[in-house]
């Protein structure tokens, strides 16, 4: 009851998590489709796992300058353009037409992981400036166990809409999701 009272008298968080859960399924939403892709490109189940790499890499590296940045920059901004470079990025594997393109998905996944790693840390940072004191554990434990809803549910949505609809679809769609998350935080 908590979490819903929460969600209910604060638009800011609500904003912010809606936000979140948008933005982490997104993460997990295209997966699938870019390992179907990888594997259609190139045949060989060891592109996924270079990709995999890819998806994992980055975040070890990424994660004590994320905090600096996080620290440095204004977080409501640092997260709305995390979300809007994350839209066109997942918009530019459209472009992966043959298997010589390979190197271009793993780029812009790469690009991708590193703007997601930015994002979280300021989601994280931006919580006890709109929450009050009373709020913040219910908010913070919310916002925490959100992750892994959003990578359950993200990737059977993205694995789903990839089987019925098609990879383009899918990136178009998870494109829209980081574009729909920056517009709910522009909104706090």
């Amino acid at each position: 009851l908590r979490y819903l009272r929460l969600l209910r008298s604060n638009g800011n968080f609500r904003r912010l998590w809606l936000a979140q859960l948008i933005s982490e399924m997104g993460d997990w939403f295209y997966s699938l489709a870019i390992y179907d892709l990888l594997l259609a490109r190139t045949h060989r189940g060891a592109a996924v796992g270079w990709a995999i790499i890819i998806e994992t890499l980055p975040w070890f590296f990424m994660t004590p300058f994320a905090g600096y940045v996080a620290d440095r920059f204004r977080r409501r901004s640092l997260m709305i353009a995390a979300d809007v470079f994350r839209g066109f990025i997942v918009l530019g594997m459209l472009l992966s037409l043959i298997a010589a393109d390979v190197w271009i998905i793993y780029l812009l996944l790469g690009m991708e992981v590193i703007f997601s790693s930015l994002f979280e840390p300021a989601r994280s940072a931006i919580l006890p400036n709109i929450v009050s004191g009373d709020e913040f554990l219910p908010a913070n434990t919310l916002s925490s166990s959100t992750w892994a809803f959003a990578l359950a549910m993200g990737a059977a949505l993205g694995g789903t809409v990839t089987a019925l609809l098609g990879r383009n679809f899918a990136f178009v769609a998870d494109s829209l999701s980081f574009f729909l998350s920056a517009f709910l935080i522009f909104r706090i």
